[in-house]
C-alpha cells in the first residue's frame, strides 16, 4: 500500500510539472466523483439492490464537472493566499522585497524545482519573497502560526461562502432549474451548509496550510473533501 501511494505521488508530481492547472482539475474531479459515488451507493444500498438502474449518472457527471472547475480555482486561490500571507517565517521576507522583485508565481517555482528536488527537498522550496516551505528556515525560525491562522480565517470568510454559492448555483443550472428555483435553494441551503463547513474545514485548512507544500494543498483538500462531498450530495438533494 505504501509503495502504491508513493507511486501515485510520483506520477502526480510528473503530471503537475507538465500542466499544473490541468492536474489540479483532474485530481479534484476524481475526488468529487468518488464522493458522490459513495453518497449514491450508501443511499441506494438498502433501498434497492439494482444499483445500475437507480444510480444517477447525470448527477455524477455534474459533480465531475464541478470538481474539474473548482480544481484550478482552488489552486489559484491557494497561490493568492501564499502571496498575500507568506506562511513561512524568514528574515529575508519583507513586504518591500515582494513588491519590488516581482517574483514568479509559486506554481511556476514548483514546476522548476520539482524537476531537481526529492520529496524531502520540496518541503524546503522557496516561495515569493524568499520564504521557505519547510518547518524551519535557515535561521531556525519556525512557521508563523499567526499568519497561517490569518490564511485560514480569510479562506473561511471569503472562499468558503463563494464556493458554496457557486456549488448551489452550478448544480441548479446544470439540473435545468430556473433562477427562481435556484434562489429558493440558496435561501434554504446556504446558511446550513456554511455553518456545517465552519465546523469541519477550519481545522483541515489549518493542517493544509501548515504542513502541505503548495502543489499538494488542492489534492489534500480534495481527499478530505470526499466525505464533505458525501454530505453535500445528501444536503443538496
Amino acid at each position: 500500500m505504501i509503495s502504491l501511494l508513493r507511486s501515485v505521488g510520483h506520477q502526480y508530481d510528473r503530471w503537475f510539472r507538465r500542466s499544473p492547472l490541468l492536474t489540479l482539475a483532474v485530481a479534484n474531479g476524481i475526488c468529487s466523483v468518488l464522493g458522490d459515488s459513495a453518497a449514491q451507493f450508501i443511499s441506494l444500498w438498502n433501498a434497492d439492490p439494482n444499483l445500475i438502474v437507480n444510480f444517477n449518472y447525470g448527477r455524477l457527471i455534474r459533480y465531475l464537472l464541478y470538481g474539474i472547475n473548482m480544481g484550478p480555482i482552488s489552486g489559484k486561490w491557494n497561490e493568492f493566499l501564499e502571496r498575500q500571507f507568506p506562511a513561512r517565517s524568514s528574515p529575508r521576507s519583507t513586504h518591500s522585497s515582494i513588491l519590488n522583485e516581482k517574483p514568479p508565481s509559486p506554481i511556476e517555482l514548483l514546476e522548476v524545482n520539482a524537476t531537481i528536488s526529492t520529496d524531502h527537498e520540496e518541503d524546503s522550496k522557496s516561495f515569493p519573497g524568499g520564504s521557505s516551505t519547510s518547518k524551519t528556515d535557515s535561521s531556525g525560525n519556525s512557521l508563523d502560526l499567526i499568519t497561517i491562522l490569518k490564511m485560514v480565517i480569510t479562506d473561511q470568510l471569503v472562499m468558503a461562502p463563494l464556493s458554496l454559492i457557486y456549488f448551489i448555483c452550478f448544480m441548479g443550472f446544470t439540473e435545468g432549474n430556473n433562477w427562481e428555483v435556484i434562489y429558493a435553494r440558496l435561501n434554504r441551503l446556504f446558511l446550513k451548509l456554511l455553518l456545517a463547513n465552519w465546523q469541519v474545514w477550519p481545522i483541515i485548512q489549518l493542517i493544509n496550510f501548515k504542513f502541505m507544500p503548495l502543489r499538494m494543498r488542492v489534492p489534500f483538500g480534495a481527499l478530505c473533501g470526499i466525505v464533505w462531498t458525501i454530505f453535500l450530495s445528501y444536503a443538496s438533494t
